[in-house]
This record gives C-alpha cells, sequence and structure tokens, in this order.
C-alpha cells in the first residue's frame, strides 16, 4: 500500500470519527454542513505539504460521484477541502 492510501485512510476514519460524534450531539447536522480544515506544522517542507494535500483530497474525492467537484487550497500551513456541488 503506498504512502498516500495510508495517509488518506487516516484522514477519512477522521472525518467519519467526527461526523458520528457530530451527528450524535447534534442530530440535525449534515456531513456537508461541516468545513474541514487540516492544518500542518510549518517546518514541513513544500513537498510535505502537496502530500498531505494530495492525501486529503483524495479522501474527498472518494466520497462524492461525479456531480460533485472537490476542491482544496493551501494558504501558509492551512489545508482546506471544500465541496462545490454542481447539479
Amino acid at each position: 500500500m503506498s504512502a498516500i492510501t495510508i495517509f488518506s485512510m487516516a484522514i477519512n476514519y477522521m472525518r467519519e470519527h467526527l461526523i458520528i460524534a457530530l451527528e450524535n450531539s447534534f442530530p440535525n447536522i449534515r456531513p456537508r454542513d461541516v468545513l474541514f480544515v487540516i492544518t500542518v506544522p510549518a517546518i514541513w517542507n513544500d513537498a510535505s505539504k502537496q502530500f498531505m494535500r494530495e492525501a486529503a483530497l483524495a479522501v474527498f474525492m472518494l466520497m462524492f460521484n461525479k456531480q460533485t467537484v472537490a476542491s482544496g487550497f493551501s494558504n501558509n500551513n492551512t489545508i482546506v477541502c471544500s465541496l462545490i456541488k454542481t447539479s
């Protein structure tokens, strides 16, 4: 298994765990109401930051069908993934 697959699986596990915890505490919350932000240490080099960005985007790309576009950007040391419904 590749490193990006393992990191994506770990991120997805944390995402699923968070969604379950939120749904238990707030019954009316929907997963699309949650903005996921992943921060990385400032000392990481650009290649490491890019690796984490790709792992995070892989999770969101797998979650949704082709009618949804996953986008992401990095600002300083924060990676933000958002979901845009296209239909």
